[in-house]
């Protein structure tokens, strides 16, 4: 599970509803990025979209909306949900907007 996601869920419930309704969008769409939607749609946060370039479809609903594009989302943060440290790495560095 995303490490942020893992330390938001072990706070009290106050700061939990922290990210409820807040719009996010997700870096990664595998199986750790399934994990992470989970929990975020659980807690009430609003999913707009993930982006992956080897996903496409909807993910509980989510569309996936194949590689990043920087244009999408202006303004929104985003949760990097890659499971491999390097992968989550290289998006990071490569990413425009700011992490929740």
């Amino acid at each position: 599970m995303h490490l942020e996601i893992i330390e938001i869920l072990d706070k009290p419930a106050d700061h939990r509803n922290s990210l409820a309704g807040r719009k996010i969008f997700v870096q990664g769409g595998g199986d750790h990025a399934r994990v992470v939607v989970d929990c975020l749609l659980e807690m009430g946060t609003a999913v707009e979209g993930i982006f992956d370039p080897k996903q496409s479809g909807n993910l509980f609903g989510v569309p996936q909306l194949g590689p990043y594009d920087p244009s999408r989302f202006t303004g929104m943060p985003s949760i990097i949900a890659i499971g491999d440290n390097r992968s989550r790495k290289k998006v990071a560095e490569s990413s425009k907007h700011d992490f929740v």
